[in-house]
């Protein structure tokens, strides 16, 4: 069974949980700090292998420094977003959350995220995925409980290039027009998207060379066999992505 199925039957957390700061009898003294804000149930992130190429100097009304420290990109599980964790150890330090504006197919419960950080692959430039991620979703696509089941679910590509490609509508505003205006709210718009992995729990990029596109991704879904034991490792080869939209 996939892990939504099974949560009323895991033992209580006195039984499988591991104390946070050690155990209550320690006489030891910690010292917290906030690393980010607006977390929802994060259950994977990942650093950006080029700082600053999505978010810019400005967005949605905020300032942000691309060239200082680096980018965390935080999945949420419980919002269906992305907490972007922008100058990370820096002064500038800031967080702002993004999510796809379909976020009810395509970022729902998602668990997972993976960059393309190939830099130099010797790609055509049209056809190089590098700065790309892919993102997979913990759900047999019910569109957030508002339709049946259908198990049409797998892993959701992204370009996150909107600096250098300004016009492409990698991301888009609430009226689905490109996101130029820097004071209106962004969201995602998917590259592409595959399924037949509706509980997805983990995915990681190939870093092969030998495809056209380099958006070969490899995901870990829970649903296994028809019999419904065990999981599967699936790879899933995106191929020529269709673009935005």
């Amino acid at each position: 069974p996939c892990p939504a199925e099974i949560v009323d039957t895991l033992p209580p957390c006195s039984q499988q949980c591991v104390p946070e700061f050690g155990p209550s009898t320690s006489t030891e003294s910690f010292d917290l700090s906030v690393v980010a804000s607006g977390l929802d149930s994060p259950r994977d992130l990942a650093f950006h292998p080029t700082p600053g190429i999505h978010l810019g100097n400005y967005s949605e009304g905020r300032t942000f420094h691309p060239t200082k420290g680096e980018e965390l990109w935080v999945v949420n599980g419980n919002n269906h977003s992305i907490s972007i964790v922008a100058s990370l150890g820096t002064e500038y330090q800031t967080t702002i959350s993004r999510r796809d504006r379909g976020y009810y197919h395509y970022m729902n419960n998602v668990t997972a995220l993976a960059f393309n950080e190939v830099k130099s692959s010797n790609r055509l430039e049209a056809q190089d995925t590098f700065n790309f991620f892919a993102v997979c979703n913990d759900n047999l696509n019910d569109y957030i409980g508002a339709k049946e089941p259908n198990f049409f679910m797998g892993p959701t590509l992204y370009d996150t290039d909107v600096v250098n490609k300004r016009g492409k509508m990698n991301t888009v505003n609430r009226h689905g027009a490109d996101c130029s205006d820097p004071a209106d709210q962004c969201f995602f718009l998917h590259a592409d998207m595959l399924h037949e992995s509706p509980a997805c729990v983990g995915i990681a990029h190939d870093p092969e060379l030998l495809t056209a596109y380099g958006a070969v991704y490899w995901a870990f879904d829970t649903t296994g066999d028809r019999s419904g034991n065990g999981g599967q490792l699936v790879r899933f080869d995106f191929s020529q992505p269709h673009g935005p939209g």
